[in-house]
């Protein structure tokens, strides 16, 4: 385990503390061509909306909420606080597998959803693709039924499939980070949308 130490900042040779600064100069560049797409007070009541939607379809179930490992979280954490019935939470893992037709993916449940309820969570729809595949995948490791709830559902003319609940939809083209969702691996913590200029 690495042990963060002060004193070895400060020996750092001069190239490495540029590209330091440069990082945070390129994060903060983000910003600047950026502007809120959704407010955090927009996000927060539109996610208890959909709370509400999904509690109403799914108060006579014990249903199954999975988010993407390594996705997702923001949407898992904001959503799930506004669900009013008994439900349990899991995640899936997705995994690249070589295949003589190419690279495929491999989802794994790392719970049991034989004959279960399963709402995938994930905070950007784009063209669906891979949506499709978790979907098919799950009902194929036995899942009762499989539903999608997504953060941002993008316009995409090329879509294959669409979501069940979305809170918000996602300008074609457009770069959207903030609650969950990052740009280069920057401003994910972010508690508004933003949404990055074309120009």
């Amino acid at each position: 385990m690495y042990v963060y130490n002060k004193s070895i900042i400060t020996t750092l040779p001069n190239i490495i503390m540029h590209d330091i600064l440069t990082l945070h100069e390129q994060a903060k560049g983000y910003l600047k061509y950026a502007q809120v797409y959704q407010s955090q007070a927009n996000v927060k009541s539109t996610l208890i909306e959909m709370g509400e939607n999904i509690s109403k379809d799914y108060s006579d179930k014990f249903p199954l909420f999975l988010n993407i490992l390594g996705h997702g979280a923001f949407l898992t954490a904001n959503l799930l606080s506004n669900i009013t019935f008994d439900a349990q939470l899991d995640s899936i893992q997705i995994l690249p597998l070589e295949t003589q037709a190419g690279i495929s993916l491999r989802i794994i449940p790392n719970t049991n959803i034989n004959n279960r309820d399963i709402i995938i969570l994930d905070e950007m729809l784009d063209d669906g693709r891979t949506m499709e595949i978790i979907i098919k995948s799950l009902k194929d490791w036995g899942a009762k039924s499989v539903v999608s709830a997504v953060l941002c559902n993008k316009i995409n003319d090329n879509k294959l499939i669409e979501p069940d609940y979305s809170a918000f939809a996602a300008p074609k083209n457009a770069y959207l980070f903030g609650c969950g969702m990052n740009i280069n691996g920057f401003w994910s913590h972010l508690p508004d949308i933003w949404l990055l200029n074309s120009q």
